[in-house]
């Protein structure tokens, strides 16, 4: 009986570890064996290699947290610690016996039966050979019908990416959230990169440990790239050391769970992001100074906010500002430079534009005595007939009657 995940992590970290250190030059060899030990009556799990070995010190410290030994680059870093967590909460153990030069094997015991475990740990309804019912062994519980309710009585125009490799894990969290959001989902780090950078989702929710990007590489990349920059990032993992956590949040993500978790309290963090980003975009929705850019966002989305508002204040006048102008000179597609106006400011790009052209226009009805004509194409409108239109939708106005209150009002 075993958490069928947690004891993959396990048997993917020691085939890891003996592929990095067994030769490639043909005469390496690596050996798993599964066997039941005929006096304990433990089943036993074998990995054995013909790589370089270990010495007495690094067999000592090898299930130490962070040891990488004298090659760090090809060190196990946090992988044999991990594995020793994952072997000890299902009572086992696990042992190494190796040589310098002579290879190392690894063995994991693991007491069979179920006398070792709580009848509460126990899942006794199973479907498939390895089909666990949804991962049921990463959650306390699932959210209650109402917990989607909680944001709106109905489904959300937002988008949450998930990155996942567990085929279960992902299914099971598409089904509890897709009740709130549009889903999104990709298997590793590589698609979930590219779909990221595609579609811009509103929030991504990703896995550590996964094959091709691991999650922090996916974090970092997404962090810094000013395509994806503004995504909120929840980063999943079974490594719940506070070293770990410290490194999650170093890439730049958002937030960092650690499974098993409770999927309210997940949702919560999620809601509470978008909540916080929904609140920032109604600060500083509308045209802003391009030098009262706020601050308590990252670093590169400053920077792009600060050069995009620039940009505006000074070719607001051209009748050629247009989205594709724009999309070339910031390097984003349509999509992205949309999503990411829409996620920071609360506006298109076509909404922000129109913004600082009326607001220019306002202050131009105020302070010159130019006409209502000369105004409009000054303000970058190819008609005066359109400008009018704009001007009384948002100021409920004419221009020339907007010149006149606010001109007696100013007297």
């Amino acid at each position: 009986w075993f958490d069928v995940n947690m004891i993959d992590k396990v048997l993917f970290n020691l085939l890891s570890n003996a592929f990095k250190f067994t030769p490639t030059d043909g005469s390496g060899k690596i050996n798993v064996a599964v066997v039941v030990d005929p006096i304990s009556g433990n089943s036993i799990v074998k990995v054995e290699d013909n790589g370089a070995g270990m010495t007495k010190e690094q067999i000592e410290r090898a299930f130490d947290m962070f040891y990488q030994g004298t090659t760090k680059s090809k060190g196990t870093g946090l992988g044999l610690s991990l594995s020793k967590e994952l072997v000890h909460l299902h009572s086992g153990s696990i042992d190494i016996w190796s040589e310098p030069g002579k290879g190392a094997r690894f063995e994991v015991t693991l007491p069979l039966g179920t006398a070792h475990f709580r009848s509460d740990q126990l899942i006794t309804e199973r479907s498939g050979d390895i089909s666990y019912n949804e991962e049921i062994s990463f959650f306390e519980s699932e959210l209650p019908e109402n917990e989607s309710n909680t944001i709106s009585n109905k489904k959300q125009d937002q988008t949450l990416l998930i990155v996942e490799d567990n085929d279960d894990l992902r299914h099971f969290l598409k089904k509890q959230f897709s009740k709130s959001y549009d889903i999104m989902e990709a298997a590793d780090g590589n698609s979930g990169l590219d779909l990221a950078i595609e579609a811009v989702p509103d929030l991504i929710l990703a896995d550590i440990m996964m094959p091709g990007r691991d999650g922090l590489t996916l974090a970092k990349m997404l962090k810094s790239d000013l395509r994806t920059s503004h995504i909120p990032i929840v980063l999943l993992t079974a490594r719940n050391a506070m070293e770990q956590k410290i490194e999650g949040i170093q890439t730049g993500a958002d937030a960092y769970v650690t499974k098993p978790f409770n999927l309210v309290f997940l949702s919560e963090i999620i809601k509470n992001l978008l909540h916080g980003r929904a609140q920032l975009r109604e600060r500083f929705s509308g045209s802003i100074q391009y030098d009262r850019i706020p601050t308590d966002i990252g670093d590169l989305d400053q920077q792009f906010l600060k050069k995009f508002t620039q940009h505006i204040e000074v070719h607001y006048s051209d009748p050629e500002l247009t989205v594709e102008r724009l999309s070339e000179t910031f390097g984003l597609s349509r999509v992205q430079l949309f999503r990411k106006l829409k996620a920071l400011l609360h506006d298109s790009p076509n909404d922000y534009i129109q913004q600082v052209r009326l607001k220019k226009a306002s202050q131009m009805l105020l302070e010159t005595q130019l006409t209502v004509s000369e105004i409009a194409y000054q303000s970058g409108y190819s008609s005066p007939g359109y400008f009018a239109t704009a001007f009384k939708t948002k100021y409920q106005c004419s221009p020339s009657e907007f010149r006149e209150q606010k001109g007696k009002t100013k007297d």
